[in-house]
């Protein structure tokens, strides 16, 4: 049986509500393609087993991770990315709604669209330098009660933190 998997990188053409996507077949049902419940294939995560719970460490030396990838996991509660991951894909965390702690790598640059949509229990997240830009709906349906968002920032999609409640927002050094 052959798993079809989409990876969306930062070198793709993208555009808002699609993207130019890169499709790799693997074999998903062979054993030694798996290490620790993660399906890799060089240094791209492609898949996780399901129902992930607890706290997950996404290997270091990974640099791209599939879309959607931790979407669902409804009892995710903490994700670490490495330092070599620089997009975070769309709908990555969509639906995780026990998510409480995601630590963003530095080398961010670009934070995609429904990353974070609906994720109920992330109360604070800090954006990291390197991000210039965030997503449609990225943050969308939350319950963020302090985000920090360096002005390294020059773009914020419709809706990134829409149907949301009130909370502070921090640019730059600026409380607003």
């Amino acid at each position: 049986t052959e798993f079809l998997a989409t990876i969306a990188t930062e070198n793709d053409d993208w555009v808002e509500g699609g993207a130019v996507k890169k499709s790799l077949k693997i074999h998903y049902y062979n054993v030694k393609n798996w290490e620790d419940g993660s399906l890799y294939l060089d240094n791209f995560l492609l898949a996780v087993k399901p129902n992930l719970s607890g706290k997950y460490v996404v290997k270091n030396g990974t640099t791209s991770i599939a879309s959607d990838m931790f979407a669902n996991h409804t009892k995710l509660t903490e994700v670490v990315l490495p330092d070599t991951v620089s997009f975070i894909p769309y709908g990555l965390f969509e639906n995780c709604t026990s998510l409480e702690k995601v630590k963003l790598p530095e080398s961010a640059e670009y934070i995609s669209f429904s990353a974070f949509e609906n994720c109920t229990q992330l109360t604070s997240i800090v954006i990291p330098k390197n991000v210039t830009k965030i997503g449609s709906s990225a943050f969308s349906s939350f319950d963020l009660i302090s985000i920090e968002i360096p002005d390294s920032v020059i773009t914020i999609g419709e809706g990134a933190f829409f149907q949301g409640p009130w909370f502070t927002l921090y640019y730059g050094e600026q409380k607003m």
